[in-house]
């Protein structure tokens, strides 16, 4: 029982989540991961690349690395 409520506790709403688009790549983009501190973003894309991203947190700002 005391499991169950540590991984309630650790349960995130999605209420309180964002999300945002962005311009970068020509075709549909079908993978992305994000490295272990949340703030470089890499996707791929039908269109054959691949891309990083720099994310600022709280902003509104995405850099292409």
């Amino acid at each position: 029982m005391a499991e169950l409520q540590k991984s309630e506790e650790a349960t995130i709403s999605f209420k309180n989540l964002y999300s945002r688009e962005y311009q970068g790549h020509k075709k549909k983009v079908h993978s992305v991961a994000w490295n272990c501190t949340g703030t470089k973003l890499a996707s791929g894309s039908v269109d054959q690349t691949a891309r990083v991203w720099q994310i600022e947190p709280h902003s509104h700002v995405l850099l292409p690395l």
